[in-house]
C-alpha cells in the first residue's frame, strides 16, 4: 500500500480512520452551508440564521479539538 510520506498522520493511522473522519466533517460543513442558504432563500429570520452560525462555530471548534486530540494520541499509536 502506498502511503503519503509528506503527511505524518497518514503514516501512523493509515487511511481509513482519517478518511472517514474527513468525510464526516465535510458532510457536516456542507449541511451547515445548506442551512445558511436555506435561511437566506426562505427568509427564515435572524434567529434561525443565528442558530446556524452558532452550529457552524461549534463545528469549527470540534474540528480543532479532534485534530489536537489525534496529534496528542499519535505517540501512543506508534508502537508498530
Amino acid at each position: 500500500m502506498q502511503t503519503n510520506t509528506n503527511n505524518p498522520v497518514m503514516i501512523v493511522t493509515g487511511k481509513s480512520i482519517w478518511f472517514n473522519l474527513g468525510i464526516i466533517f465535510f458532510a457536516a460543513d456542507i449541511l451547515t452551508a445548506i442551512g445558511i442558504i436555506f435561511a437566506f432563500v426562505f427568509r427564515a429570520g435572524l434567529a434561525y440564521l443565528l442558530l446556524v452560525l452558532v452550529g457552524f462555530s461549534t463545528l469549527k471548534q470540534l474540528h480543532v479539538e479532534s485534530i489536537q486530540w489525534i496529534q496528542k494520541e499519535i505517540p501512543n499509536n506508534n508502537a508498530h
